[in-house]
């Protein structure tokens, strides 16, 4: 009898235990998807459920380039005013404006130009250095140095061809062949690495600048700041302005949570996520107050669906156990 109540007390504490932690593991999740203890001032835009790895926000603010994802890493295109995903194929993208990516795909190492608005793709030719190039650079509508990428682009004034010219293995070389020959071009740089420095990014509207993940007017008064909101400030990247000046992007998170063992190094890696800081409501206008509230709650409804398809699959997975336990016990 004895031996049964043992048994019955092992097996209470066993539930007991599994209960408990599916409680703290649904609540970290909770928090860790939907942001539950992120202050007010701060909207979670992409959830560090995502794993994000790398972000882009375009010249305009409307539109986001995301990689996401550690051991498979996927690029997604995101229209922020709708919070449309387009799920891209893997390679290295770039914005050269507002409507227009440059690309080099990994399956042919080819450049192209991936135009937002209908997704259509137009080869680029791909130039030599030693080749005569410098003709057809001279007589192109635009050219453009994209830095990130080590590229230089000739477009039409269409956009409806164009010619690269790169160099990955010395990047400025292809810069002082532009500036020997006297071809007037214009650097492409990423907003994340333009706003760096202290003098600061200025708005769409020339109203505000953010330095760092700090917003200030352009007195130098501050409007809204990252510190005093329980962030690590120390992995927060400004990454650009939102489209209607509201507030700006930026990415937290992507550190090491443990950084050390006993015996032998561990990294444990952090996963990332994209925070909107939102400056005060005393100077945005009804009709961006009324934008913003509706883009909050678009947010909050795509992190629900990602929690629902996390729990979805381990339920699935529960469930899958529980039947081919079921099924063993009936052979």
């Amino acid at each position: 009898m004895r031996k049964g109540l043992r048994q019955a007390g092992c097996r209470q504490a066993v539930l007991g235990g599994l209960l408990l932690g599916f409680i703290i593991t649904l609540l970290w999740t909770l928090d860790f998807c939907l942001g539950w203890r992120l202050p007010k001032e701060v909207v979670l835009v992409v959830s560090r459920c995502w794993d994000v790895r790398g972000v882009e926000v375009s010249p305009d603010g409307r539109h986001m380039l995301i990689s996401v994802g550690y051991f498979k890493s996927r690029e997604y295109l995101v229209d922020i005013i709708n919070g449309k995903w387009v799920a891209l194929e893997k390679g290295s993208y770039s914005f050269l404006d507002n409507t227009h990516l440059l690309v080099w795909f990994w399956r042919d190492r080819k450049p192209y130009l991936f135009d937002i608005r209908n997704h259509s793709l137009i080869p680029l030719t791909p130039l030599q250095i030693e080749a005569d190039w410098q003709p057809i650079f001279a007589q192109a509508d635009a050219v453009l140095l994209v830095e990130n990428l080590s590229t230089v682009v000739a477009l039409d004034p269409e956009r409806e061809r164009g010619y690269t010219l790169s160099n990955p293995y010395n990047p400025y070389f292809t810069e002082a062949l532009l500036r020997e020959h006297h071809i007037p071009f214009r650097k492409i740089t990423p907003l994340s690495e333009l706003c760096a420095s202290n003098k600061g990014c200025p708005s769409h509207n020339g109203r505000l600048l953010a330095s760092q993940v700090n917003i200030y007017t352009v007195d130098r008064d501050l409007v809204a700041s990252q510190y005093g909101l329980d962030l690590d400030h120390k992995v927060a990247i400004f990454e650009g302005w939102a489209y209607d000046d509201s507030g700006v992007y930026f990415t937290y998170g992507g550190g090491y949570i443990i950084e050390g063992g006993i015996i032998m190094p561990i990294f444990i890696r952090s996963p990332g996520g994209i925070l909107k800081l939102r400056i005060p409501e005393a100077y945005l206008s009804p009709e961006v107050r009324a934008a913003q509230a509706r883009e909050a709650a678009m947010w909050a409804r795509q992190h629900w669906l990602v929690v629902g398809r996390i729990w979805g699959r381990v339920f699935l997975l529960v469930a899958v156990i529980v039947a081919v336990r079921w099924l063993w016990r009936q052979l």
